[in-house]
């Protein structure tokens, strides 16, 4: 069985502002770094302990993976570009493979959602930036897991100042 925690990555510079970078390059905001740091200290209260980090390749999942893993000590990052998009399968065939069983993925609404739907079978729900959604997984595929929470920044706030 592996534990799955999905973290969308915190609140970046918005793609309509007229000097924005191309959406790959867009960086955390002052607030998203903020609102990331408090999503991880929830995230280290509520006892989640990642043997790796798995991450999108993009600048704002870049420096929400670099808070991550400062704040939750986890060993080993990873950056994988099949987390942009929305097709599962082919993250899913990687994770099968691997021996760790507390798994970080830092990725995009969009992906997290599918992959989330795909592997629990349930609808589809967005993903607010710098939540978590926490899988426990016994087979990397359809249905083969369930949700055992989802957690909005603001739950992961409150569980870090307790």
């Amino acid at each position: 069985m592996t534990d799955l925690y999905l973290l969308r990555h915190g609140p970046a510079t918005p793609k309509e502002e007229p000097y924005s970078p191309k959406d790959a390059k867009r960086p955390l905001t002052p607030k998203g770094k903020i609102r990331t740091d408090e999503s991880v200290r929830g995230m280290l209260a509520l006892g989640v302990a990642p043997e790796v980090a798995i991450v999108s390749p993009y600048t704002r999942t870049q420096e929400t993976a670099a808070i991550a893993v400062k704040g939750l000590s986890v060993p080993t990052q990873e950056i994988n570009k099949d987390l942009i998009g929305v097709d599962p399968v082919p993250i899913l065939a990687q994770l099968q493979k691997r021996k760790e069983k507390r798994i970080l993925l830092v990725g995009h609404d969009s992906h997290l959602q599918e992959l989330t739907a795909f592997l629990t079978g349930e609808a589809v729900f967005k993903i607010a930036r710098a939540g978590m959604v926490h899988l426990r997984v016994e087979k990397m595929g359809p249905k083969g897991g369930t949700l055992v929470k989802y957690y909005t920044p603001k739950m992961l706030k409150a569980a870090g100042k307790a």
